[in-house]
C-alpha cells in the first residue's frame, strides 16, 4: 500500500500536467519529416527483425547444441 501511494505521488502530477492542464501554445500543423538518422536506425532494426524471423535456423542450431549438452 504505501508503494501504491507513493507511484501515485510520483505519477499523477505528471499524468495532470500531460492531459488536463491547457496548452501554452497550438502544436504546429506540420513538422515535417523525422531526420534521418532516426529514419536509418528505425529502417536498419525493422529489416534486422525481419531477417532474424525468416533466418533464425542457425541461431535455433547453436541453442539446440547447448541444450542438448546440459550439466
Amino acid at each position: 500500500m504505501i508503494s501504491t501511494g507513493l507511484n501515485a505521488a510520483y505519477f499523477l502530477p505528471i499524468v495532470f500536467r500531460a492531459f488536463f492542464r491547457p496548452e501554452d501554445q497550438a502544436p504546429p500543423s506540420d513538422h515535417g519529416e523525422a531526420p534521418w538518422p532516426m529514419v536509418a536506425a528505425l529502417t536498419t532494426t525493422a529489416l534486422l527483425v525481419l531477417a532474424f524471423f525468416v533466418l533464425n535456423g542457425p541461431i535455433v542450431d547453436i541453442e539446440t547444441r547447448i541444450l542438448e549438452v546440459g550439466p
